[in-house]
């Protein structure tokens, strides 16, 4: 029993130690080679594994790709964001200082993932939909 829990503890700190890394290794990035550092932040969202490193991923996301350009993503990435903490003050200042187009309104379907609805979102987004982007 001793073997399982001390497997299951080295297993976790090491998936924390590896989004750590890469989300230092992305920050880095981002002085010299924005490409670059938007792949190591979703190198990073592979490695979230908590609700705090989702927020802190998604936001990074969502600025790495504005500077890109990459206007869909960026607001794609700050809805995953309002997915998983409605409430963010961070996504309402972003959206309006960039002119990013996300939805106002996040609701879940009982028994559905924010995984599930973000994949609507960014379907939506991809064909422009914005008004499909959330669930009233």
């Amino acid at each position: 029993m001793q073997k399982v829990f001390l497997l299951l503890s080295l297993s976790a700190t090491l998936l924390f130690s590896n989004f750590d890394t890469t989300t230092k290794e992305a920050n880095t990035l981002m002085k010299t080679n924005k490409k670059q550092a938007y792949k190591k932040y979703k190198q990073a969202y592979a490695e979230a594994s908590d609700r705090s490193e989702l927020i802190r991923t998604f936001a990074a996301l969502a600025v790495t790709a504005m500077k890109l350009k990459y206007n869909d993503e960026a607001g794609s990435y700050a809805d995953r964001l309002r997915t998983i903490d409605p409430s963010s003050q961070w996504v309402d200042k972003f959206r309006k200082d960039n002119k990013i187009k996300t939805p106002k309104q996040i609701k879940l379907i009982n028994g559905e993932t924010h995984l599930e609805q973000m994949r609507l979102g960014d379907n939506a987004y991809k064909q422009r939909k914005y008004d499909e982007a959330y669930i009233n």
